[in-house]
């Protein structure tokens, strides 16, 4: 406990001004966090003006663990801890009861979905998670890709299909989501949720110019009559042609200007095969 209450927070000295990319208070471990630790990374949050952020209720047997412990529903449990608010950031969020959902519409805190990773690990998430319902209820959401090992693709656009596809196979209707919903969440919500959306998240005066531009070569953009649905349904990640960040190009005819592609592969196939040697794997062929 003594050593992470001296790290908490010790790298936030990464966040210069008002970067896009940067650095939250996180705790990750469900299940494994004492009330004392949470409570001073949320303090170190709040003082330094970052996301409080936390893995919660990925599977029901997280919950679980967590009602045994604390002898009511987690979000009930730090909501009376006073750290759920517009500044609190939870990954997943699987596994929620009624009260539960309400208290994440009430605090306002933001919510991380990850669908991908909830399928590939058998959680059951697509069966039971509310990210429909809390989308419709105004609650800021963003699609995320978790690790590597069950993500399947980089890609949120396509966690944002899985989420589409999920929701109306789970109520049997074609309203559960749609792609104009997904678009959403892929902009403004997302930025609301990671707490920028004074910034990025939608094309206005006063913002920064973070805009992804999409080619119409592709037979996948065809026919151009829902551009929207097009794009969520069909193309995801495949169409985008031109990547601008803050004003500064860093996608170009769909590749990389500010690094070589080649050079970051051979990078991680080293970086994988180290590790893996350091724990006594070999790769399977």
């Amino acid at each position: 406990l003594k050593r992470s209450l001296d790290l908490v927070g010790t790298d936030l000295t990464r966040n210069k001004g008002d970067d896009l990319v940067r650095g939250y208070v996180a705790l990750y471990g469900i299940g494994t966090s004492s009330d004392e630790l949470v409570l001073a990374a949320k303090e170190v949050a709040r003082s330094n003006g970052a996301l409080f952020a936390q893995h919660q209720s990925y599977a029901p047997t997280d919950a679980k663990r967590d009602r045994d412990r604390f002898g009511v529903d987690p979000l009930e449990h730090y909501q009376r801890l006073g750290v759920l608010d517009a500044n609190t950031m939870f990954v997943h969020m699987n596994v929620l009861s009624d009260a539960e959902a309400e208290t994440v519409v009430t605090t306002g805190m933001g919510i991380v979905a990850c669908i991908s990773s909830a399928m590939s690990w058998a959680t059951g998430g697509s069966h039971i998670a509310r990210y429909d319902q809390l989308h419709d209820r105004q609650v800021p959401i963003a699609f995320g890709s978790d690790s590597s090992n069950s993500a399947l693709r980089w890609d949120t656009s396509e966690q944002g299909l899985l989420a589409l596809l999920t929701a109306r196979e789970r109520h049997r209707s074609r309203d559960a989501l749609s792609p104009h919903d997904v678009l959403e969440v892929l902009t403004i919500r997302a930025a609301t949720a990671i707490g920028l959306d004074h910034m990025i998240g939608s094309l206005e005066v006063g913002k920064r110019a973070d805009i992804v531009i999409r080619s119409e070569d592709s037979v996948l953009a065809s026919p151009r009559t829902d551009v929207v649905q097009n794009m969520i349904l069909t193309q995801r990640a495949s169409t985008v042609d031109t990547v601008v960040v803050d004003g500064k190009v860093v996608l170009e005819s769909k590749a990389p200007v500010r690094v070589d592609e080649s050079e970051v592969a051979e990078l991680v196939d080293t970086s994988a095969r180290e590790m893996l040697d350091r724990i006594g794997m070999s790769l399977r062929r």
